[in-house]
């Protein structure tokens, strides 16, 4: 179990944050913290995921 967005959210073994934020519904433009670091889009299907392992996901908000 991973959090993404201080939500619980199951994840199974040898899953990549790209994948985890697809079935959660992110949509781009965002940019990702995983535990606290940025993640560049360009590492995120490459970066697994582990247990207890935090996803924040802040969305752009277009203003005017």
């Amino acid at each position: 179990m991973i959090f993404i967005n201080n939500q619980p959210f199951k994840i199974e073994d040898g899953m990549t944050v790209k994948q985890a934020l697809d079935l959660f519904g992110a949509i781009l433009p965002y940019a990702v913290l995983h535990n606290g670091d940025f993640l560049p889009q360009s590492k995120q299907a490459e970066t697994l995921l582990s247990n207890k392992d935090v996803l924040e996901v802040i969305s752009a908000i277009q203003g005017g």
